[in-house]
């Protein structure tokens, strides 16, 4: 299996700064989220999950195959029994060691050492945000994933999204101080084909105002893939931090702010397509 799969740990920021932003969550105790999951700009790394009946009632299990700071290959497992519908679900896992492989097999040479938690959430049923806090010294962040595979005959019922092919004009938004790039169906903001700088999948540098009047810039990069949901998209990167509504199909307007130096600088901004 070939996966080709970053926002930062300021979620919970954005959530606050922006409480405006609505999002209709995907369902996870209907099972609908399990399946592959990827970030298309980090290749050879990817998430499997799985919402299951258990005799300990319905649980959602994980495994996220990701590297170790040295490089090598790291598997990160967990479990979790679920309770009423989360929007969000928080998973301990651990990492193994010690068997050999094949005939040489021993599952008492296993070792399993506890390695965090990861939190994810799925803003609807084609995204979901992977955020992690290790107790084992890998820190904490977050990246953003899509959707790769779903379960065959397995439905999510709230994609949140507007159907292939319509809703959000593609190609490379543009205005003054902003690009980002639209991917094919108007699902996403993508890193993939965009001719924004360095790739990006949004790029924002726009002329502010601080809390006292001064005049000041503010700043945000993002990369990967980034949902929009409900005909909006946030994203944070670099310390900026954006909120964006598309009005209509061909127009958005935007709110991004910076903290610089203790002052919180923030602007607006406004884009169309010029590359559909």
């Amino acid at each position: 299996m070939s996966f080709k799969p970053s926002i930062s740990s300021a979620i919970a920021a954005i959530a606050i700064l922006f409480s405006s932003a609505c999002f209709a969550q995907a369902s996870i105790t209907e099972g609908g989220v399990s399946g592959q999951w990827y970030n298309p700009t980090r290749d050879g790394e990817g998430l499997f999950v799985e919402v299951v009946e258990s005799g300990s009632g319905q649980q959602i299990s994980v495994a996220w195959f990701t590297y170790d700071m040295e490089g090598f290959q790291m598997w990160l497992v967990g479990n979790v029994v679920l309770g009423g519908d989360p929007e969000a679900v928080t998973i301990p896992v651990v990492v193994t060691n010690g068997p050999k492989f094949g005939p040489d097999y021993d599952s008492a040479a296993l070792n399993r050492q506890t390695w965090g938690t990861l939190t994810i959430t799925f803003p609807n049923c084609n995204s979901a945000i992977l955020a992690w806090d290790s107790s084992a010294g890998f820190g904490s962040g977050a990246i953003e994933l899509s959707r790769l595979t779903t379960l065959t005959q397995v439905r999510c019922t709230n994609p949140s999204l507007p159907p292939s092919g319509t809703g959000i004009t593609p190609g490379t938004w543009r205005g003054n101080g902003v690009c980002f790039h639209v991917s094919a169906d108007g699902r996403t903001l993508t890193s993939a084909g965009s001719p924004c700088d360095d790739g990006h999948a949004l790029d924002v540098e726009v002329n502010g105002t601080t809390a006292g009047g001064g005049q000041c810039e503010a700043e945000v990069e993002c990369n990967g893939v980034v949902a929009i949901v409900d005909n909006g998209f946030s994203c944070s990167g670099d310390g900026g931090r954006t909120v964006a509504t598309f009005n209509n199909p061909t127009n958005l307007s935007g709110v991004v702010q910076e903290t610089d130096d203790g002052q919180l600088c923030t602007a607006t901004y406004s884009a169309q397509p010029n590359n559909p």
